[in-house]
């Protein structure tokens, strides 16, 4: 078995003698079949306070439909029984998801996942201790929230709670961890939800021109025609390079952050508009100029979109060995709005670049989706003077 330091460290697909079927960790068990007598004990227990005390409400003929013949000789997946039984010799190692591999599994020793934690977040500049408690950080929290007006996005949520931070090891280099801030009970989740989904909204109502953001992998062979349409107009050679920004969530200021939000309802304001509307229950979005009640949706001014993007990055709370901390540097990752708040952040720069970039006399464009972006300048064969812009360009970029 691998080994890190002398402790155990090996994703679960190079383990020897690991079934086929727990090699990818996205497989369904077919569950596992209990006697009886315990599923009429759980059904009892489950409707006991309706039935005031009868016990003649469940016929054994009954339970018995509840068994019927099972193929077996076909069925290549494993009982949950069976999943257990195979990890009890593991028990006492760490399984965790590696990032951007679906289905993998990394093994390791608790010693290793302890000081990826605390190196990942404890440790990191970025991330300061609060010294209150869970109950005084979430007072706090509501009494800002409130005080914003920001329930007028989305109602508190009263059962919340402070998410506990995990870390997830990279595909390519098992040694790097990607640290994660969820917010699955964050008690602000719904408001910071919608506010992401409008930032979205907005930064694709800017010109296509203006930056490199794709809505979807599924635009990208459209995007490229487009291109390869404009290009063949103005020259019959193109040069391209890829990049891909190196921690961008983690080195984006906060003050970047609120610039790049100020500089995208700029846009927006200037023809007219008003706010964003969107829809309470599916992804619908719409630009308003007349901030009014509609039935599903909410409407949010542009000022209120602000308070918002402000509070959520001041009050990103996470739990962390044992610790509360709060993230003053950089996006969290994990949470509801920051892929959007990341994107836009690029875009602005994207925007300022092509604005550099108007008296070239080249056709510049460029696709990027979250941190992988491809920049492309046009040329003519019968004019080098266009391969040193090309090339000028992007450096520059």
């Amino acid at each position: 078995m691998g080994r890190s330091e002398g402790h155990v460290k090996v994703r679960l697909c190079e383990v020897e003698n690991v079934p086929g079927f727990l090699r990818n960790s996205k497989n369904v068990t077919p569950g596992s079949i209990i006697r009886p007598e315990a599923l009429e004990s759980c059904i009892r227990e489950g409707v006991d306070g309706w039935v005031k005390g009868r016990k003649d409400m469940i016929l054994h003929r009954d339970i018995d439909l509840c068994y019927g013949g099972r193929d077996d000789v076909n069925n290549l997946a494993m009982t949950t029984n069976e999943v257990r039984n195979c990890f009890r010799k593991y028990s006492k190692l760490i399984e965790v998801p590696i990032d951007r591999n679906p289905g993998a599994t990394l093994l390791l020793c608790p010693v290793l996942y302890h000081r990826a934690y605390l190196e990942t977040f404890n440790r990191n500049h970025s991330f300061r201790v609060v010294q209150r408690s869970e109950d005084q950080v979430r007072t706090k929290m509501k009494e800002d929230y409130v005080e914003g007006g920001l329930n007028r996005i989305a109602r508190w949520q009263t059962g919340g709670k402070i998410s506990q931070a995990y870390v997830l090891p990279k595909d390519k280099d098992l040694d790097r961890w990607r640290p994660i801030s969820p917010c699955t009970t964050d008690p602000a989740r719904v408001a910071a939800a919608r506010v992401g989904r409008a930032v979205r909204y907005m930064l694709f109502g800017l010109r296509r021109a203006e930056h490199f953001d794709l809505k979807s992998m599924d635009e990208l062979g459209e995007r490229c025609r487009g291109i390869q349409r404009e290009f063949r107009a103005r020259g019959d050679v193109a040069i391209a390079r890829s990049y891909h920004i190196k921690d961008m969530f983690a080195r984006l200021s906060h003050e970047k952050v609120m610039e790049a939000v100020d500089w995208v309802i700029s846009y927006h304001e200037r023809k007219g508009l008003k706010g964003v509307r969107v829809s309470m229950r599916g992804k619908l979005c719409a630009m308003v100029r007349k901030v009014r009640k509609e039935d599903g949706f909410v409407v949010m001014k542009f000022e209120d979109i602000k308070r918002e993007v402000a509070f959520e990055l001041s009050h990103s709370f996470v739990r962390c060995a044992g610790s509360i901390m709060v993230q003053r540097f950089g996006i969290p990752m994990g949470r509801n709005y920051s892929p959007a708040l990341a994107c836009l952040v690029c875009a602005m720069a994207e925007s300022a670049f092509m604005k550099r970039a108007v008296g070239e006399e080249v056709a510049i464009r460029g696709m990027r989706m979250i941190d992988d972006v491809a920049v492309m300048v046009g040329c003519a064969s019968d004019r080098p003077e266009t391969f040193r812009k090309a090339i000028r360009i992007l450096d520059v970029f």
